[in-house]
């Protein structure tokens, strides 16, 4: 997963994205790009996203999207305040 840091510190693409869609910014960020496949027989393919959290220690709440950004549901936007709290842990 890529982070960036505060606002002093540009973000990565997947970051950005969080503060453009209403996010609030001023927390740590989180970010990944991601490839799906649809399950639809429907809307068959294979298509692009991102997803992101916001981590505001100790408040306001955490906040979270993911966007399908091409493929068979390309602009599919979920985002809101997450419930529990976002960690930062290293990768295994």
């Amino acid at each position: 997963m890529r982070r960036a840091v505060g606002p002093r510190r540009p973000a990565v693409r997947s970051c950005t994205f969080c503060t453009t869609l209403g996010g609030p910014g001023a927390g740590t960020l989180y970010g990944a790009d991601f490839m799906y496949e649809s399950k639809n027989p429907d809307r068959p393919g294979t298509g692009k996203a991102m997803i992101c959290a916001v981590d505001h220690e100790p408040s306001p709440p955490d906040f979270g999207a993911i966007k399908l950004i091409n493929g068979p549901f390309a602009g599919y936007l979920v985002k809101g305040p997450l419930s529990g709290t976002v960690e930062a842990h290293p990768c295994s």
